[in-house]
């Protein structure tokens, strides 16, 4: 309720969507309207500065280029065009910058909209699918029997 009475108080109803729950095809629907997705924003608060989040996981799946506020995966790539972290912490967020990062992606002429979401869902299926996390868990098991 916080969030929809900050909308109203600063005329945001129009440029703010609450969808409630949801899942499965009507999820998919308010998916294919993105264009950007925002992870894990204020976690410091809670003392945390780290994330490994399924939700980031299923951003990438959706070809979703990422914001996020604190440290992920993502943050050990240096090559990879497709994710901005703003600071953890409670100054304003630089929204030239992410505007800047946006244009970057969906203004260059270098790749399509189709073709930033291919990359970036190859890439999160390369380096975080079900079988690289399965991977290690039994690298770990197989190393402690030996």
């Amino acid at each position: 309720m916080k969030c929809k009475n900050y909308v109203k108080k600063h005329n945001l109803v129009n440029k703010v969507l609450f969808y409630g729950l949801q899942d499965g095809e009507e999820l998919n629907e308010i998916y294919d309207e993105c264009e950007l997705a925002l992870d894990s924003m204020g976690r410091h608060r809670s003392k945390v500065y780290y994330n490994s989040s399924l939700k980031g996981k299923e951003y990438g799946a959706k070809g979703l280029p990422i914001v996020s506020g604190m440290k992920t995966e993502l943050d050990f790539d240096g090559n990879y065009p497709y994710y901005l972290r703003v600071p953890a912490d409670d100054t304003p967020i630089n929204i030239e910058n992410i505007i800047n990062f946006y244009d970057s992606i969906y203004d260059s002429s270098l790749d399509t909209q189709k073709e930033v979401i291919n990359y970036i869902r190859d890439y999160t299926i390369k380096h975080f699918g079900v079988g690289i996390g399965l991977r290690k868990v039994l690298d770990v098991i197989l190393n402690d029997e030996n």
